[in-house]
């Protein structure tokens, strides 16, 4: 019996520490900073990993057709000074999240949520929460190094745990190519063997900054035809849309003596960069042409010089056998 009434005792006195220890538990909930003033609050930890697919780049490259998005996880866990505290009573808390870095007029960041409740996880136990962040540029985004932005998260102080901030930087590139590019008003062209012709290039820069372009005639050239690439051209930074200007592609076909008919296709490749500063040249297109010589050129150039010599030299023989023959029947 005396066994028996000790154990009902102990029972009892389990149940008012308990009880008394839930009691002061929501107590601290309520007031958690009144809490942190009596130095009752243990650490709590809040974490920001974020999560990549494989291939995908450290630094996110944007532009105004194509926002740039990333995912990150965060975890929420407590330390207490005994594990059944924790075992017992795992409050959940408020985490709201923040974006620095994004106050300029050209990027707008969106987070799919600004506020989690979440549950401490255990070392076996994850209860992650993932949250969406999206980065918005418009045309008037520069272009001159990587730029970051920085989330925020902060987890509130709950019963006996404090409160823990954490932020993850996120770095991000507006893609240069966006912003330039280059076209001809036709591809195909038509000359004679006597006649060089110049092909307009169109280089066009919406960028806000200066842009300098270059040219590289494509390994396909045709042989025997001259084919020289614009002077590198600086086009200025746009105002209003865009800011286009023209240069000249100079193409002269093979002159020889006699008649010519043949089409020449080729490449040229427009590079570009920001100036005066920035990356180095960056291949942004690849323009096709075709252009056809056809006539007769009178030209006595190179292998026409023989095409010309061998009928003369001909003709020569021919009226000297004849006046050959004629002597020696005398």
């Amino acid at each position: 019996m005396k066994k028996s009434f000790r154990a009902i005792q102990m029972s009892i006195v389990f149940m008012i520490v308990f009880a008394s220890l839930f009691a002061v538990l929501n107590v601290s909930s309520k007031d958690a900073n009144t809490a942190s003033a009596q130095g009752f609050q243990l650490p709590a930890y809040i974490n920001l990993e974020r999560i990549k697919s494989d291939g995908e780049n450290d630094s996110l490259l944007v532009d105004p057709e194509n926002p740039g998005y990333a995912t990150i996880k965060i975890t929420y866990r407590l330390e207490a000074l005994w594990d059944l505290i924790e075992s017992f009573y795992r409050p959940p808390t408020t985490v709201t999240l923040s974006v620095q870095g994004a106050d300029e007029d050209w990027i707008e960041v969106v987070l799919d949520k600004n506020e989690l409740e979440m549950y401490p996880t255990k070392v076996n136990d994850d209860r992650s929460e993932t949250v969406g962040v999206t980065i918005v540029v418009n045309e008037k985004a520069p272009y001159i190094q990587t730029r970051k932005i920085t989330i925020s998260a902060t987890a509130e102080g709950k019963a006996l745990w404090k409160a823990d901030t954490k932020t993850i930087d996120i770095t991000y590139q507006t893609d240069f190519v966006y912003f330039v590019s280059s076209d001809t008003d036709k591809n195909f062209y038509e000359t004679s063997p006597q006649e060089p012709i110049s092909i307009p290039i169109n280089l066009i820069n919406t960028a806000t900054y200066d842009v300098k372009f270059d040219f590289r005639i494509g390994r396909d050239a045709p042989e025997g035809w001259a084919i020289t690439p614009p002077n590198t051209r600086q086009v200025s930074a746009s105002q209003r849309g865009e800011n286009t200007q023209e240069v000249l592609l100079s193409v002269t076909p093979p002159y020889d003596f006699g008649y010519h008919d043949e089409i020449a296709p080729f490449t040229v490749d427009v590079y570009a960069k920001p100036f005066p500063s920035g990356p180095d040249y960056i291949k942004v297109d690849t323009l096709n042409f075709q252009v056809q010589s056809r006539g007769f050129s009178l030209s006595p150039s190179g292998a026409g010089i023989f095409v010309m010599i061998i009928p003369i030299l001909l003709i020569v023989l021919i009226v000297f056998a004849i006046f050959y023959m004629k002597y020696n029947k005398k």
